[in-house]
């Protein structure tokens, strides 16, 4: 009786084993937990990880963290390390073993930065000065502060060596970039641009500084090395914002709107003199020809009767606004960051419209697999610009030969605004009305550009990744330009008009 009762009790405890796996698999493995702060307050989006391993998590919006971890992959100490975008990274040694263990991280404020993490040049993201190269960088925290129109703009003052310089005043035109100097009398002298992994060739000016993430610019002969003949000027890698810097189940959002003016700061002050003869009632003295006759000096000491404002005429107070919304999210095996904005630029330029721009960008994360994930991101803008000619002859290159008695505002013999008929013999015939030629000539400047990246990481081993990646980058650009019949040029010859375009793919 006693031998039946001994086989029942131990077929009832091998039941019980085999009925509940999960518990002799706790038995086996090791639970990691533990909350990481900075000042007492919970830090959300901290990477904790196994160093050795690659494993580990982020923490929550209350700090918190929690992953399983299998001990029987390491037979000595390994380095669990808490990681977070603007504080100093710890390090801890700790064993492996079955059972739980809680490991509580208090981060300290990077005020100097010298932790910062950089991934240009590099096989896997690196402190920046364990790097052997110098590698600038730029964070959002650094942008926010004073977005400009552009991501090149966004470096102006931020990074040693680069030197940011507007190419024109022209609304919506991206700056130029020179790292350490001119390198050429003849060659291009622009650097590598790199954005999200894809090599640019377009203009920046299409891209808002808002949803960038960080920038990282890499100087001098190390550049060429690291990417070749291309990178001769240098390295700027700009990375875009994705929802992985959240803490675990976080949704961000951020509004922001911006309005400003634009004004013309410095003029150089004009000749408000002329070489020629003058009558007793203070007009000019012509010859039989209707010219005006110099004086035998050529000396310009005889004032004109009458100046006119032409600056304040051609130039405005132009206003500026931004309204820029993106919306982030990050899930357990997936992140997102979502933006939209519109910008536009009156510009100073009397009479034109300006610059409008529109932007519309996705970035997505994912997690098939513990050891598969996927990256891909859309971008699409378009532009719109009413732009001025600055052809020969034309608006401002004109404006350089205007005397200062010609009044722009003055009507034609027609009763059409704005005088055409302006040239005063002898003069240059490069002179012309600004604001006849942006009342009567329409020339317009569209852009539009889509680009798409997908990157596919897969890790069969812990010593052993497999990455792919696909980009896509296309604009395209139309210049359409309309004279109307009966255009007045500067001599008071009238034209039959025209009409052209130029598309740029």
């Amino acid at each position: 009786m006693h031998h039946v009762l001994r086989r029942l009790i131990a077929a009832s405890a091998t039941l019980i084993l085999l009925l509940s796996p999960d518990a002799a698999q706790a038995q086996a493995t090791m639970t990691i937990t533990g909350r990481v702060t900075s000042n007492g307050q919970p830090l959300g989006g901290t990477q904790i990880g196994i160093v050795e391993l690659s494993a580990g998590a982020v923490t929550d919006q209350q700090g918190r963290y929690s992953f399983i971890i299998d001990p029987a992959r390491a037979s000595k100490p390994v380095s669990l390390l808490a990681r977070s975008i603007g504080y100093r990274p710890i390090r801890r040694s700790i064993t492996l073993s079955a059972g739980r263990s809680e490991q509580n991280f208090e981060l300290e404020k990077d005020v100097l930065n010298l932790e910062t993490v950089v991934t240009t040049g590099v096989s896997d993201a690196t402190s920046q000065k364990k790097t052997t190269f110098a590698v600038a960088a730029v964070d959002n925290a650094q942008i926010k502060e004073a977005p400009a129109s552009s991501p090149l703009g966004a470096l102006a003052g931020r990074v040693a060596g680069a030197s940011v310089t507007a190419v024109n005043g022209e609304p919506g035109s991206a700056p130029r970039i020179r790292l350490r100097g001119p390198t050429s009398l003849t060659g291009s002298q622009d650097p590598l641009i790199i954005v999200d992994g894809t090599i640019s060739r377009l203009s920046l000016a299409d891209i808002n500084s808002e949803d960038i993430e960080r920038i990282e610019v890499i100087k001098g002969a190390a550049a060429s090395s690291l990417y070749g003949s291309d990178a001769a000027n240098g390295v700027v890698q700009i990375f875009t914002k994705r929802g992985a810097a959240l803490a675990a189940g976080q949704t961000s959002v951020t509004v922001r709107n911006e309005y400003g003016s634009n004004d013309l700061r410095k003029t150089v002050p004009n000749n408000f003199s002329h070489p020629y003869k003058v009558t007793a009632a203070g007009e000019f003295a012509r010859d039989a020809n209707g010219n005006r006759v110099q004086e035998d000096d050529k000396i310009s000491d005889n004032s004109y009767p009458k100046v006119f404002d032409q600056l304040g005429n051609v130039f405005r107070s132009g206003q500026f606004m931004t309204n820029y919304i993106s919306v982030g999210q990050r899930n357990e095996k997936s992140n997102f960051n979502a933006s939209f904005q519109n910008s536009k630029d009156q510009g100073i330029a009397n009479l034109l419209s300006g610059y409008n721009r529109q932007n519309f960008r996705m970035n997505l994360d994912l997690e098939l697999h513990p050891k598969l994930d996927l990256q891909t991101g859309a971008f699409y803008g378009q532009s719109k610009a009413d732009a001025s000619d600055d052809s020969s002859g034309d608006a401002f290159f004109g404006l350089r030969f205007l005397e200062p008695n010609i009044d722009l505002l003055e009507n034609n013999p027609n009763g059409t605004p704005y005088k055409a008929a302006i040239r005063q013999t002898p003069a240059s015939g490069n002179v012309s009305n600004p604001l006849y030629n942006w009342s009567n000539i329409q020339s317009l400047n569209d852009r539009n550009r889509f680009t798409g990246t997908l990157k596919v990481r897969y890790r069969p081993f812990q010593w052993l990744t497999y990455e792919a990646n696909t980009n896509f980058d296309r604009g395209s650009r139309e210049l359409r330009r309309y004279v109307p019949l009966g255009y007045i040029g500067s001599t008071g010859t009238v034209s039959k008009g025209n009409i052209s375009s130029d598309v740029d793919q």
